[in-house]
């Protein structure tokens, strides 16, 4: 092919210069990297594989391709101009065999974010002659670029926590004529090794080092995944980043990577040799240069090599302070873990276990890296699973809880398929919100997302609600959803006509297949054409992407016939040829439904028997995919040729994955595909006439999954799914009911047979307990069992309760049909002859009926069912606390009001406490959904309802106040801080126990509300440092967002309100006689001098913490409110508050602060505490040297001179280790 030329007029063009003329692009090469597909998603690992795979050059030799390549991914750049370069604007911090690192000097750093630079290597003399481009060792240097470009640009690593992060790509000119590719990094803090160092000022504890043991193997497993070897493992090569959260402090990155084994070329082979790595850190066979007493050499060994790595490198960081060892075996590593005393007992037992596996000395023997090696059931595990999770996964929970405030917020930011998964995650979601999940799916569908607009006609007719568009807009809906594989859309949904256009399209596309080649149009073009398929043979080669997938398998793929006829007659390609996972074009044909290319291919002799290497799937699988007219005929084709019509698919069980199967998604409901045999496939996607084929070819029709009991036989998975004509058809064949799986459950256990037969389980379950469980209860199953005659009193389900407890505690919307509660409740109520069974807990179905999150007018509805029982419901009855159903009624985070006041008026009895002595109105006050002024009003109402002289001062103090505990409703309301409750409190009479201490904390309620200011008003200066001063923290203000925050059941804490209270709840506490507990003890309130410590006060935390959240004594918000939690702290006059700030400065756990060393009140203490903390100065009196922050500079080393410092230095940033302020 003829070189193209480009000119460019810019000097500091980008493309390289070739003998000074124009620049040189490399079109042959880049022409074989396929960059037809632009932007961040451009996978520049699958382009180097597939080119390998037909024989072209798939590694950077030139800088015209090393810009082509970059420019493709998104990353930003080029950053760097030809002046001036990297020797006058940067310092070398570190260099390598192929890459040397800079960090840029101050006055030249003007990047958004700290970097480091990595160069590669190039010799720099002219020592061939001509331009340095040209040369050829030029260009080879520039190939060790390749993979360490192709691995931080891959779309599964870019985002990785534990690869590091390639911010931009530009050039170094150390010559005019010399353009030399720099990555910029982002910064790390340290090295591994250097963390862990004997002499390190970082605190590096046991959780520390396994949490980056974690990292450390999520970041080789991810490495592994995309079959690269990282080549090189060991502490200097992880390096250390600091992160905000204090339960995981570190998070340690891989970065530079070693070869990745689908580059492999016949010419070039990969040998041992080729595994590098420093010695000390390698396995004895590289060292040795031996494998003679093991397999023979093969690529996929050095994952084993880099395991041995991983296990040396683990044994390092906790016991050897990251260092390497002179010599290590399974014996000494077993026995150096057992003497390291730092370890607990689960880490040691966890370690003992995985790295004797890790170090054998058989390399086909252990284990890949992995995270599953070092779990445990620790805190420190759980917190670093969840901060990887926020970090890329992201934890469900709180990400769900974030997305629905923000989309409360603004709706108009977020995508159709956000807010559907949005939607799925709430489902069942614990309290249940009415109308979230339909808002969310209606959203979803109105934004284009096609598996929500599939599912959304069906879901909300099942809900009971109406439909927020047209039908002409549903059939639009239906008819995207179809083209794009959903293959359940009703007969109502489509007419016949365009049902099968929707189809067709779908096929075209490719139908099920996943070959990386349909996301490539230039491919996809290419297989459209006869001609064009061939020529792309003659330009290309054969192979299309990373997968070994053929032009043959493309075209075969989207159905056209006469270029797979072409490409097996002309180009002769083999009509069996198999990609990496041993598909075939056959069973690629089969996959996405095309009949004429699968007929085609078998009057070409093509080999049905052929089944997908890993799993083991045969083209019969597919069967469900093509026209239903030619579903028979293609089935005897297939069968006739070589197909197993009882083919077991082998689900895929990854190496450490505990067993599980990997799950096989795809786009639409059902969202993921089944097991077992094309039988089963057929079954689950509803195809009647592909299962009629199947079984009339010698299909088993009551075949199970692999390795698995009757519970999987396709009748199983029908009646577990609900599916009546599935079963049917299975019946009517022979299908067995009468089975048992291992569990001893029959069908009737899964949605018949015996119908009272209790299943092998802990609670020996029955159908009709089963069928109530958590995540199944099917009201129509239990309805349909009751009237076939199953017993209720013999079916119990987990601690003791029963079915009416299981439906009683039913989150309605965690239903598929909400409107078959009431009915259930209803028919199971008039089965039973007692509806106050207790479960372990002494709870009746009541109780869990009244903690039930649900529209009020259904609970009202199932207690009057349960109130008109024979003998009727319980209104009073007390759980092993104590607790009634209207205490319960009272404290919900719903409608709290509506349903106490409604169980009240059926006859709840309110005089009733609980076992610690809390009364009916503790409840009401202890209910943090209510507002101060709801809570006030309601035991207005109360008292009234109660009373018989409408006198509410008169009922309290006949009816409450005699009880010794009545003061739990006074602390409870006051540390809430709701100031209208309490002070109707203290008028209902419990003035008269103002003083009276709880037993709980053994402090008075003015103790109490004081230790609450004081947490709320650091709370409100630690979120106000969240936002920027101005606007944002204005805004943050107004809207409350400092203190509320929406609780799951959709009401918001009054904690914005309870902020702004405290102060006058000190005031009306103090005015009414309240006293302190050390006030009590001492007989005074007016000295000062008593130990209040027992409480938090303001005084440490604002000499030691206030200037982290951006504020002084001084300057916090609202001083003069909290004036009175000044007055009332007391301190006694030993307090040994100097001690304290000493010992957390030595423990590396606390810095003073430059504005406490200089401005701070009390000049004593802070004389104090320097004395103690700093350093003499060599020749400068009473000077003393000593680490401190400042609120510019950060971490600094301060010189101070009687408070005044008179010198500062910036040193590393200070990390707060793991302490709580007292």
């Amino acid at each position: 092919m003829a070189t193209t030329s480009h000119s460019y007029s810019d000097p500091n063009s980008s493309l390289c210069s070739d003998g000074g003329g124009d620049p040189v692009i490399d079109l042959d090469v880049l022409d074989s990297l396929d960059l037809s597909r632009s932007g961040s998603s451009w996978n520049y690992m699958e382009s180097c594989i597939t080119a390998t795979r037909n024989g072209k050059s798939s590694l950077l030799s030139s800088i015209s391709q090393f810009t082509a390549i970059l420019a493709q991914t998104g990353i930003e750049g080029p950053w760097i101009s030809r002046t001036p370069n990297l020797a006058k604007m940067a310092i070398k911090i570190g260099a390598g065999a192929q890459f040397t690192v800079f960090k840029e000097k101050p006055e030249y750093d003007t990047k958004p974010q700290p970097v480091v630079i990595k160069r590669v290597n190039v010799p720099l003399s002219q020592d061939e002659g001509g331009h340095f481009a040209a040369g050829h060792t030029y260009r080879l240097q520039l190939r060790t670029l390749g993979l360490e470009v192709m691995a931080l640009t891959n779309p599964s690593l870019r985002s990785h926590p534990n690869i590091v992060r390639l911010i931009a790509w530009g050039y170094d000119y150390p010559f005019f004529d010399m353009p030399v590719p720099v990555l910029y990094m982002e910064t790390a803090l340290t090295s591994l090794t250097s963390l862990l160092a004997v002499n390190s000022e970082h605190n590096c504890t046991v959780d520390v080092k396994y949490q980056l043991s974690l990292d450390i193997a999520n970041g080789i497993e991810a490495l592994h995944r995309l079959r690269i070897v990282h080549g090189d493992l060991k502490p200097d090569n992880v390096l250390v980043f600091r992160t905000q959260n204090d339960d995981v402090p570190f998070r340690g990155k891989l970065s530079d990577f070693g070869v990745c084994l689908d580059l492999e070329t016949p010419n070039s082979p990969f040998s041992l040799s080729d595994y590098r790595g420093t010695p000390g850190w390698l396995a004895p066979e590289i060292v040795n240069d031996d494998l003679s007493r093991f397999p023979p050499f093969q690529p996929d060994l050095m994952f084993h090599f880099d395991a041995y790595s991983f296990g040396l490198t683990v044994l390092s960081v906790f016991t050897n302070h990251g260092g390497p060892f002179a010599q290590v075996t399974t014996e000494s590593a077993t026995q150096m873990i057992l003497q390291e005393s730092n370890l607990t007992s689960t880490l040691r037992m966890t370690l003992g276990k995985a790295i004797p596996k890790l170090l054998h000395e058989d390399p086909t023997q252990r284990p890949l890296p992995s995270t599953r090696l070092l779990e445990t059931e620790t805190t420190a595990y759980d917190s670093w699973l969840l901060s990887c999770r926020i970090k890329s996964e992201g934890n469900v929970n709180r990400i769900i809880q974030e997305l629905i405030k923000q989309y409360a917020a603004s709706k108009s930011d977020f995508s159709g398929s956000v807010l559907f998964g949005m939607a799925q995650a709430i489902t069942g979601q614990y309290p249940y919100v009415p109308g979230r999940f339909e808002m969310y799916l209606t959203d979803a569908s109105k934004a284009g997302h096609s598996p929500a607009r599939a599912v959304y006609a069906q879901i909300m007719a099942a809900l009971g609600h109406s439909l927020a568009c047209e039908p002409e807009v549903l059939e639009e809906w239906m008819y995207q959803a179809v083209s794009q594989g959903y293959l359940f859309a009703p007969a109502s949904a489509l007419t016949a006509a365009r049902k099968t256009h929707a189809l067709s399209i779908f096929r075209d596309s490719g139908g099920f297949c996943t070959g990386p080649f349909l996301q490539k149009p230039t491919v996809v073009k290419a297989a459209r054409s006869t001609e064009s398929s061939l020529l792309w043979i003659d330009k290309h080669g054969l192979f299309v992407d990373q997968m070994g997938n053929t032009i043959l398998h493309a075209a075969a793929a989207i159905g056209e016939v006469d270029t797979v006829r072409a490409l097996i007659e002309t180009a002769k390609i083999s009509v069996d040829i198999e990609n990496d996972n041993g598909e075939t074009p056959l069973y690629m044909a089969s996959q996405a439904g095309h009949a004429e290319v699968i007929m085609l291919l078998i009057q070409m002799n093509a080999d049905a028997s052929r089944t997908t290497r890993q799993t083991k799937l045969s083209p019969l699988h597919w069967l469900f995919v093509l026209p239903e007219s030619m579903i028979r005929s293609i089935a005897a084709q297939l069968v006739a040729a070589g197909a197993d019509v009882n083919a077991v698919m082998r689900p895929i069980v990854s190496k450490n994955a505990n067993d599980f199967s990997l799950r096989m998604l795809v786009l639409h409901y059902p969202f993921e595909l089944p097991y077992g045999t094309p039988l089963h496939w057929a079954a689950f996607f509803r195809n009647l006439v592909a299962m009629e084929a199947l079984i009339q070819l010698g299909a088993h029709v009551d075949a199970t999954y692999h390795a698995s009991d009757s519970g999987s036989r396709p009748l199983a998975l029908a009646v577990w799914l609900g599916d009546l004509e599935v079963a049917d058809c299975l019946i009517r064949h022979g299908a067995d009911g009468t089975l048992t799986d291992s569990h001893g459950q029959n069908l009737l256990h899964k949605s018949g047979a015996d119908i009272n037969a209790k299943a092998r389980d802990y609670n020996a379950s029955t159908p009709i307990a089963v069928a109530s469980r958590a995540g199944i209860r099917n009201g129509g199953v239990v309805i349909a069992l009751l009237d076939s005659g199953a017993e209720l009193e013999g079916s119990t389900m987990g601690l003791g309760n029963s079915v009416l407890h299981a439906w009683a505690s039913t989150m309605v919307g965690s239903l598929n049909y909400p409107c078959s509660y009431v009915p259930t409740i209803e028919r199971i109520a008039t089965a039973m002859s007692n509806v106050n069974l207790r479960n372990e807990f002494r709870e009746t179905p009541l109780h869990l009926l009244a903690w039930s999150y649900f529209p009020e007018d259904t609970f009202e509805k199932a207690c009057e069912i349960l109130l008109a029982h024979k003998p009727a419901v319980d209104l009073n009855a007390q759980t092993c606390k104590g607790v009634t159903p209207l205490s319960i009624a009272f404290s919900i985070r719903g409608d709290a009001a509506r349903r106490g006041l409604f169980l009240l008026d059926k006859g709840a009895l309110p005089d009733i406490l609980s076992d610690r002595g809390q009364d009916i109105l503790y409840w009401v006050a202890d209910n943090e959904a209510l507002s101060d002024q709801a809570t006030c009003d309601l035991i207005i109402i109360i008292l009234q309802r109660m009373s018989t002289t409408s006198n509410i001062y008169e009922t309290y103090q006949l009816r409450f106040l005699h009880n010794q505990m009545s003061n739990w409703t006074l602390f409870r309301a006051a540390s809430l801080g709701k100031l209208q409750t309490t002070i109707l409190l203290l008028s209902l009479g419990l003035r008269t126990r103002i003083n009276d201490l709880l037993p709980d904390t053994n402090c008075t309620v003015l103790d109490t509300v004081l230790h609450q200011a004081e947490n709320y008003r650091r709370n409100h200066m630690e979120q106000l440092a969240k936002y920027k001063p101005g606007p944002a923290r204005r805004a943050a203000v107004a809207a409350v967002a400092l203190h509320s925050h929406e609780h799951q059941g959709g009401k918001t804490y009054q904690r914005a309100e309870a902020y702004h209270a405290f102060p006058k709840i000190m005031r009306s506490l103090r005015e009414a006689g309240a006293q302190r507990r050390c006030e009590l003890e001492s007989g005074t309130t007016d000295s000062t001098d008593m130990d209040g410590t027992y409480i938090n006060q303001p005084q440490l935390w604002d000499w030691a913490f206030i200037y982290m959240s951006g504020f002084t004594p001084a300057t916090q918000p609202h001083r003069e409110q909290w004036a009175m939690l000044y007055e009332l702290a007391r301190y006694p006059t030993e307090w040994p508050v100097v001690d304290y700030m000493v010992e957390w400065y030595e423990n590396n756990t606390w810095r003073p602060d430059v504005r406490f060393i200089e401005e701070e009140k009390d000049g004593d203490v802070v004389r104090q505490v320097i004395a103690r903390i700093g350093q003499p100065v060599e020749d400068k009196e009473r000077a003393v040297r000593l680490k401190a922050i400042d609120p510019v500079m950060g971490s600094v080393e301060v010189t101070v001179v009687d408070r005044e410092i008179v010198k500062r230095t910036k040193i590393d940033a200070f990390v707060l280790w793991d302490f709580i302020a007292p």
